[in-house]
């Protein structure tokens, strides 16, 4: 899956950036949206500022250091 790629290693990736690439692969948002549905709690939306990003679970941890903890997909 294309997510799963762009967040590997515990990468932390703006939202609309994610979309933006989803899109130049000819993927639909819906197709997208499904997609974030079976990838579950893994998938962790939050704001950062001004910007929502991604990341997966996994790498929660740092985020919590940091005092971060989003909401989850």
């Amino acid at each position: 899956m294309l997510i799963l790629e762009r967040l590997a290693d515990g990468k932390c990736m703006p939202s609309a950036e994610l979309e933006e690439a989803v899109g130049e692969r000819g993927i639909s948002s819906r197709t997208m949206r499904t997609a974030k549905i079976r990838i579950g709690n893994r998938l962790v939306t939050e704001k950062d500022g001004m910007t929502w990003v991604c990341y997966l679970l996994k790498c929660k941890q740092e985020h919590v250091k940091r005092g971060k903890v989003g909401r989850v997909l």
